[in-house]
């Protein structure tokens, strides 16, 4: 995400400004060195939209295998969460049963997945 930080000085009035890139996309492989960032997980909801007593279907892609946490958030903090495992492939599909309390428009789902190290990374 392209970003710009402003810094003025309060007693002059006086403003510089830095543009910057921030962030980083699905289709991008990992950094320099190979090495993937864990940021990767493709999330992707089998509907745009849920009634209460309704059923999500979620499907995660990730490069690697690992264990972690499917969670639905919101502005007001955690509301939801399922330890989740994905096999050797990185994907896997789940199931997040929509609450009645949540039919509001500030709902995210997310997911927080940790690989193991290989044996090589384990000696870096």
């Amino acid at each position: 995400m392209a970003t710009r930080i402003e810094v003025e000085d309060p007693l002059t009035g006086v403003m510089t400004a830095v543009r910057f890139w921030a962030g980083y996309r699905w289709d991008e492989s990992g950094t320099p060195n190979g090495v993937v960032r864990p940021d990767q997980l493709k999330i992707t909801l089998d509907r745009k939209a849920y009634s209460s007593g309704d059923t999500a279907r979620v499907r995660i892609e990730s490069p690697s295998a690992g264990k972690g946490y499917l969670l639905v958030e919101s502005l007001d903090g955690l509301l939801w969460k399922q330890p989740i495992e994905l096999p050797e492939n990185g994907q896997g599909e789940f199931t997040i049963p929509v609450d009645k309390k949540w039919q509001r428009h500030d709902l995210y789902v997310s997911a927080l997945l940790i690989r193991p190290a290989s044996q090589q990374e384990k000696k870096q």
